[in-house]
């Protein structure tokens, strides 16, 4: 037990270093850290073997959560390849791959305006950002369906669901990215060519703020 921990420790000092040197001390990532790292049932007067064994498998999942955050955090911060332009008639798989690829490397919100979303939203692009990133998604109309699978995945997944009538364009923003794509995602590059173009300032910021003016406008369905 006391190597286990003395090796615990030494990992945790390194991870600590790294952590600071990556992000800054202070920095809420770092908070991240210490947070994984006090993990569990903790008492003055001691705890139980098995209790210390529940606490390690709770750092252990802690700190998992956190360095995929860390990671999808530094991966959408680096350079990267032109992601998006033209998609022909049959290429979805292509806008799908690039788009997912986005979406995946949220580290803290990905806010999705589409008029017609439906079930495959969520299976092919909101079920791909990592579980403690907030989803906002801002639709025209809500099917049963829709709101019965949108329900499913809120449960215990920080998802906003609202529906407005003033919007038109589709448009996805990730983290200080955003998107602005030529058709619905769940149909786009199926049976007619599409498009799916970064925003550039300032147009990044007008587009932000105008639909942050909707989202907060809008009927609230989760």
């Amino acid at each position: 037990m006391d190597e286990a921990t003395a090796d615990e420790d030494e990992w945790e000092n390194l991870a600590q270093s790294l952590v600071e040197r990556t992000f800054g001390n202070p920095s809420s990532n770092l908070n991240k850290f210490y947070t994984a790292r006090n993990a569990g049932y903790h008492n003055l007067m001691g705890v139980s073997d098995y209790q210390r064994q529940q606490n390690y498998n709770e750092r252990i999942q802690a700190y998992e959560s956190a360095f995929r955050s860390f990671i999808a955090e530094l991966q959408l911060s680096l350079p990267e390849e032109d992601i998006g332009g033209a998609y022909a008639a049959g290429e979805e798989y292509e806008l799908y791959r690039d788009l997912s690829k986005l979406i995946e490397a949220a580290a803290r919100e990905v806010f999705i305006a589409d008029a017609y979303v439906d079930e495959k939203t969520f299976n092919l692009y909101v079920s791909k950002a990592q579980t403690n990133i907030t989803v906002r998604i801002l639709t025209n109309n809500v099917g049963s369906n829709v709101e019965t699978v949108a329900r499913m995945y809120a449960v215990g997944k920080p998802l906003e669901f609202r529906t407005s009538k003033s919007f038109h364009d589709r448009v996805v923003f990730v983290d200080d990215r955003g998107w602005v794509v030529g058709q619905s995602l769940k149909d786009a590059a199926t049976k007619k060519p599409t498009y799916m173009i970064e925003l550039e300032e300032p147009i990044l910021t007008v587009l932000r703020k105008e639909h942050q003016v909707i989202w907060q406008a809008a009927t609230v369905i989760i």
